[in-house]
């Protein structure tokens, strides 16, 4: 078994939290992942079988914060 945790302190957490809680959610034959947070921090917590599902159950935790950064990011430069 592989596990890695990854840390991410930012104003969104919660966001991010509530929108990787329903990939969590659902069943892989070769990880398990948990996500937690509070106070602007959120954690993830993979174990996975092998290398290979470890880097696809990470890039898509990537994939996601990296979304929700960039629509913040576009929703800021259009409000002001």
């Amino acid at each position: 078994m592989i596990k890695a945790e990854l840390v991410v302190s930012s104003p969104n957490a919660e966001v991010f939290l509530s929108s990787l809680r329903p990939e969590v959610g659902r069943e892989f034959s070769r990880t398990c992942t948990e996500v937690s947070g509070s106070n602007g921090t959120m954690s993830v917590s993979i174990t996975a079988d092998d290398t290979t599902a470890m880097r696809a159950a990470l890039n898509s935790c990537l994939e996601c914060i990296k979304v929700i950064e960039s629509i913040d990011k576009i929703t800021k430069v259009k409000n002001e």
